[in-house]
């Protein structure tokens, strides 16, 4: 298990458990942001309704 897996747990239990989602610019770019948008993990910057 490396260290992506672990941030992808807490992600998804952060979204499961508590109801939280992260903002996509709290996430830096690369392999775990864009998995968290593809699993709906992240609520959107803008005023959008998410």
């Amino acid at each position: 298990m490396n260290q992506l897996d672990i941030d992808k747990m807490v992600l998804r239990l952060n979204v499961g458990y508590n109801g939280f989602k992260f903002k996509e610019s709290d996430l830096k770019d690369g392999e775990l942001k864009d998995w968290a948008k593809k699993n709906n993990l992240l609520k959107s910057d803008d005023k959008q309704k998410d």
